[in-house]
């Protein structure tokens, strides 16, 4: 412990330290530095080849390209995708439809609100659908129809 302390103590002088040569260095290096700096920050000349002006083409004609091709893709995807309302109408039974006003809480003003009366075909729909029903077949519809009986 005494040895340390006393090593501590000791002022060491830099003078007296070993000069040893760490790095070497190659004959001129320092003359032919600048010259390598500045080749290396000089750009070389860029030559325009073709291939430089076709991808910078290509860099804005592609977007637009695949622009124009969604748009006919969606264009021609509507126009066949016309809906046909008298063909799906046509497609639903009678009784469907009845079952589905009388299942809703439409009103009979609401449901006459809807029909422009001018539109109808009256005369024709007075001469090929009216049929009288008698006793028999109303109390048949009533079975069938119990919430209806009200509305008679």
């Amino acid at each position: 412990m005494k040895d340390k302390h006393n090593y501590i103590k000791s002022n060491i002088k830099l003078e007296d330290l070993p000069k040893k040569q760490l790095y070497s260095v190659p004959d001129n290096y320092f003359d032919e530095l600048p010259g390598i700096i500045q080749a290396s920050v000089v750009k070389p000349e860029h030559i325009r080849s073709p291939s430089v002006f076709w991808s910078a083409s290509l860099r804005y004609a592609l977007p637009v390209l695949a622009l124009v091709m969604m748009l006919v893709y969606f264009g021609i995807r509507i126009n066949n995708n016309s809906i046909d309302v008298q063909a799906m109408l046509d497609d639903i039974s009678t009784e469907d439809l009845v079952l589905y006003i009388t299942e809703s809480e439409l009103t009979t003003d609401e449901l006459l609100s809807l029909i422009d009366i001018n539109e109808l075909d009256v005369e024709g729909l007075v001469d090929d659908n009216i049929e009288i029903l008698n006793d028999s077949e109303w109390e048949d519809i009533l079975e069938a129809y119990p919430e209806l009986e009200n509305d008679i």
